[in-house]
């Protein structure tokens, strides 16, 4: 039950975060040079761009701001959630 609630609770964070930093059209430009900004067309790194994410550079999607302190610990709390779920399915408790 406690790992439900906080898988839940991760996710629900996660939602909320990503909700508040959907990237539309006019954000495309906010950034100015932000091809400079991508490491091997899929590791975005700006430390003076404020959004967590934003949308793959090709393809459909969206990927992390890896210089933004607030996303890292979101995809660490991500990862934690992935790893808890799958020993609570594998482990069966």
């Amino acid at each position: 039950m406690a790992i439900t609630l906080f898988v839940a609770s991760i996710l629900g964070i996660t939602s909320m975060v990503f909700y508040k930093t959907i990237i539309t059209k006019e954000w495309r430009n906010k950034v100015p040079n932000e091809s400079e900004h991508w490491r091997g067309f899929i590791f975005y790194h700006n430390p003076n761009d404020p959004r967590y994410f934003l949308p793959k550079r090709t393809g459909l999607g969206w990927t992390i701001n890896l210089a933004h302190p607030g996303a890292i610990v979101m995809l660490i709390l991500i990862a934690v959630a992935v790893v808890s779920f799958a020993m609570v399915f594998l482990t069966g408790t």
